[in-house]
């Protein structure tokens, strides 16, 4: 049986975490029911914060 909401690619998860793209009505439904693409969505966010913090690091030595 197919799955209704297939989850989230990971390409998709990473442009909305760069706020580059939005989610449809349907995908951020799947968002808040899926644990998988949410949690995927947490790590990518929490390696963008640290990469950010990395680069101004390296721009104030």
């Amino acid at each position: 049986m197919k799955e209704r909401n297939p989850h989230i690619p990971l390409e998709v998860i990473r442009q909305v975490v760069e706020g580059k793209l939005r989610l449809l009505p349907d995908q951020l439904r799947h968002f808040h029911d899926c644990d998988l693409c949410s949690t995927t969505w947490w790590e990518l966010k929490r390696e963008a914060k640290r990469q950010k913090g990395n680069d101004a690091k390296k721009k104030s030595a």
